[in-house]
């Protein structure tokens, strides 16, 4: 039976008995808000043209379940989504063309950290046409302190 008030699992954090020892546990995963985005871009006639989300504040991760990729020109040569991470930069989704007034959709689930934003990028479309990004998710909070 725990008693000791000294003893490191009653620190801050959630711990669980693995059978031989009390441990921290790792972070539960939960829902704190819903997140939405929806950002619309004009070409200026360069050769790509992207829309990106309000990237991730500190103290929250977020996760996409409904990515949405639309454009508003003649067809365009080449449409991506992809996570901005300032790093790797992963592609979720892409096609070599996308015929005026239809979207590309990701087909899965994406999970953002902070820093991290999403982007619908659009190639050839003529100046005054629109790229958009529309994201649905949800919110959840890492700094609960």
């Amino acid at each position: 039976m725990i008693t000791n008030p000294a003893e490191i699992y009653f620190k801050d954090g959630l711990w669980g008995h693995d059978g031989t020892q009390w441990r921290r546990l790792n972070l539960l995963w939960g829902y704190y808000d819903r997140w939405t985005d929806r950002v619309a871009v004009t070409s200026t006639g360069e050769e790509n043209t992207s829309a990106f989300t309000t990237a991730v504040p500190a103290g929250y991760v977020y996760v996409a379940q409904s990515v949405f990729g639309y454009h508003s020109g003649a067809t365009a040569k080449f449409a991506l989504l992809r996570l901005d991470d300032n790093d790797k930069r992963p592609v979720l989704e892409m096609t070599p063309s996308l015929e005026q007034y239809t979207g590309i959709i990701a087909k899965q689930a994406i999970t953002l950290k902070e820093g991290d934003r999403l982007e619908c990028q659009i190639t050839a479309l003529a100046s005054g046409q629109s790229v958009e990004i529309s994201v649905a998710g949800y919110k959840m909070r890492v700094d609960l302190g």
